[in-house]
C-alpha cells in the first residue's frame, strides 16, 4: 500500500510538471526524480504536516464548505517546493496552479488506489480478527469528533489566555456590567 502511494504521488507530480511549463523537474534522471518526490511528498509532508494543518484549519474547513483545502493542497506544494532542490517553479501563479492541481490529482488517483471495500458496513468482527478499515461514516464521526476537542481547546484556551493578560480586568469589568 506504501508503495502505492509513493506511484500515485509520484503520477500526479509528473502530470503536474508534464502540464504547466512554470513547474520544473531538475533531476538527470526525471523517473528516479518524480519518484523521490512522489515519496517525500506522500510520505513526509502529506503524512505529517498536512494532517496538522488541516487539524488548526478545521474549523475554516467546515466554515467555507472545503474551500480552505485548496489553500492547504498549495501549501504542501509550497513545502514540497522549498525542501528539495529536484523541483522549482517560475513563480507565484504557478505554484498556486500547481498545488491546486496537485490536490486534485492526488485526490483523484488516492480514491482509485484505496480498496472498493473501504467505504461498505462491514460485518461484526470476531474475537482475534484483524482490523478492517473505518468505514465512510467512522470517518465522519471521527472527524466530528476532533472538532468537537478541538473547539474545547480553542475556547479555554481562548480564555485562559484573556484571564491571564492584559486584557483580563478589562474582561472580568465587561463580563459584571453585562
Amino acid at each position: 500500500m506504501l508503495a502505492g502511494r509513493v506511484m500515485v504521488n509520484a503520477l500526479a507530480l509528473a502530470l503536474v510538471v508534464l502540464a504547466l511549463p512554470g513547474v520544473h523537474e531538475t533531476t538527470g534522471h526525471p523517473v528516479l526524480g518524480y519518484l523521490v518526490l512522489g515519496a517525500l511528498f506522500g510520505l513526509l509532508i502529506n503524512a505529517f504536516f498536512k494532517p496538522a494543518i488541516e487539524f488548526v484549519a478545521l474549523p475554516f474547513l467546515l466554515g467555507s464548505v472545503g474551500l480552505v483545502v485548496i489553500v492547504v493542497d498549495v501549501a504542501m506544494f509550497w513545502m514540497l517546493d522549498s525542501l528539495t532542490p529536484l523541483l522549482c517553479t517560475d513563480g507565484a501563479l504557478w505554484l498556486i496552479g500547481a498545488g491546486v492541481l496537485l490536490g486534485l490529482l492526488s485526490y483523484l488517483f488516492g480514491q482509485r488506489v484505496r480498496p472498493r471495500s473501504a467505504d461498505r458496513a462491514r460485518p461484526p468482527r470476531r474475537e482475534g480478527a484483524p482490523v478492517s478499515a473505518p468505514t465512510y461514516r467512522e470517518r465522519i464521526g471521527e472527524r466530528l469528533r476532533l472538532l468537537q476537542i478541538y473547539e474545547i481547546f480553542l475556547r479555554y484556551g481562548s480564555n485562559a489566555l484573556f484571564d491571564r493578560g492584559l486584557t483580563g480586568d478589562l474582561r472580568r469589568t465587561l463580563q459584571g456590567r453585562f
